[in-house]
């Protein structure tokens, strides 16, 4: 009964093994009952990131760049400012676009039963460990996660979350996230 069981304690391991000791007693008596445990790994800052982000440089450079582009467009004389009205214009429309086309990448993600749970505020997908290629991390310091999938999800072949900081500031090695779901897809694999 306890042969799965290994030193380290994982509680969202141990909670699979409960839940595959609960599918068997469901099976001899009937029941179905589960417990299930949603685990969030993506950084709090999340909505930071996806909204408040990119919404500050579209609420200072949209105004003043449309500002800026009519001026131009409704006194064409002033030919001293017409290249920095459409450069700056220009630029700062660049920013806004960069800054929403960045955020919108971000995404909530779970670990569930079996499964990845993964959310942009509008959409939501559950996707199977079965069907991650690869995760790995992208940068050390900003902590974001890039997810491949086998196929085709509601959010694409790949996603990209930002994840928690490790417990300890000086921690060395590979990202507790990213050996954390690397274990559970080899386990779902296995399966």
């Amino acid at each position: 009964m306890f042969q799965n069981l290994d030193n380290s304690i994982n509680p969202f391991r141990l909670l699979q093994l409960a839940n595959s000791w609960h599918d068997k007693f469901s099976e001899m008596h009937g029941t179905t009952y589960r417990a299930i445990m949603q685990k969030k790994i993506s950084s709090n800052f999340t909505f930071f990131y996806r909204i408040v982000f990119p919404l500050l440089p579209t609420i200072f450079f949209g105004p003043i760049a449309i500002g800026m582009g009519l001026a131009v467009l409704l006194d064409p004389s002033r030919v001293d400012f017409l290249f920095f009205n459409i450069a700056f214009s220009a630029v700062s429309l660049t920013l806004v676009i960069l800054f929403w086309f960045v955020g919108s990448k971000f995404k909530e993600v779970w670990i569930d039963d079996g499964q990845l749970i993964v959310s942009s505020y509008f959409k939501k997908d559950h996707i199977p460990f079965r069907n991650i290629e690869s995760v790995h991390l992208l940068r050390a310091r900003h902590l974001m996660i890039r997810v491949k999938f086998h196929h085709p999800t509601k959010f694409g072949k790949s996603i990209m979350f930002a994840t928690q900081r490790p417990s300890s500031f000086w921690h060395k090695g590979p990202h507790p996230t990213v050996v954390e779901l690397n274990e559970l897809i080899l386990s779902n694999q296995a399966v």
